[in-house]
């Protein structure tokens, strides 16, 4: 029941102007889905098991002439958004083209997919209230691992500005790595979930302050990357102190868990205001 945790920043400074024309086929659309339902990327190369997968469109990401706000990340987050509009929770991209002569921006084509059992696919989950974790969700190896199971969760941030725009757009994000993260059955396993999906809960509430801390003392874009750095590494420190401490006195007993279950969800509401990780700055 130890957790493996890790923090990532990623600073973006992305600008956007015309948008990228979308076209796009709808073969056999299903209920929409919402903005933090899961969705998987696949490349060309990824196999996927062709008895849980259906086709039900088909969308192509082009330059729209004098496009600007067409980078990778811009691209695929529209193509998505598209996606999810008809019911897709996947997409295969088949065919990419990176910037080059013809074209300043980055140009796909992908399968829109619906997959039965998306779970099998997901490689990182974002926290949200409505999607706790399960053991299937733990997909690394657990050959030679010392711990009934380890979480590793991540925060990740990242910085977008329009051209001509006074204002900035700063995101967070809570992720777990399915991949890396690791589970062994027992019989117990469902009080080890209850204690991973602490952990997990536990760096949610730091993203949450890290926003905060955002919010409050940075108060133009131009401030962002030397202070958002210095924050970002005192949250780290924090949420070490307060994974560790938590592990401790669970270990230690057991009957502890119910309390700290009640302290982080205190603690959760307390920044609810911040559980959408994104605030607005000054250029």
């Amino acid at each position: 029941m130890n957790y493996k945790f890790y923090t990532m920043a990623l600073l973006v400074l992305i600008m956007f102007g015309c948008s990228p024309k979308v076209v796009q086929k709808v073969i056999d659309k299903h209920e929409p889905l919402q903005e933090n339902d899961s969705f998987i990327v696949f490349n060309q190369d990824e196999k996927i098991d062709l008895s849980e997968e259906k086709i039900i469109g088909d969308i192509q990401i082009k330059d729209a002439g004098l496009t600007i706000d067409c980078d990778l990340e811009t691209v695929l987050n529209l193509a998505k958004s598209r996606a999810k509009t008809i019911g897709g929770n996947a997409m295969q991209i088949y065919e990419f083209h990176p910037p080059d002569r013809k074209s300043t921006c980055y140009r796909i084509k992908a399968k829109v997919m619906w997959l039965k059992n998306i779970s099998l696919y997901e490689r990182e989950i974002i926290w949200s209230t409505d999607r706790k974790l399960k053991i299937s969700d733990f997909k690394g190896s657990i050959l030679n691992r010392p711990f009934l199971a380890s979480t590793s969760s991540e925060i990740k941030y990242k910085f977008s500005s329009k051209p001509f725009s006074k204002i900035a757009l700063f995101k967070v994000e809570t992720s777990f790595n399915c991949v890396v993260s690791y589970f062994k059955l027992d019989n117990d396993s469902l009080n080890t979930l209850e204690h991973e999906q602490l952990h997990f809960n536990i760096t949610e509430l730091y993203a949450r302050k890290l926003t905060k801390r955002i919010k409050e003392e940075v108060l133009t874009a131009k401030e962002l990357p030397i202070k958002c750095e210095k924050i970002f590494r005192e949250i780290t420190q924090e949420t070490y102190v307060e994974q560790d401490k938590y592990d401790s006195e669970t270990y230690s007993d057991r009957t502890k868990q119910g309390v700290w279950n009640a302290k982080i969800a205190k603690e959760l509401e307390k920044y609810s205001a911040f559980e959408k990780k994104e605030i607005q700055i000054k250029i």
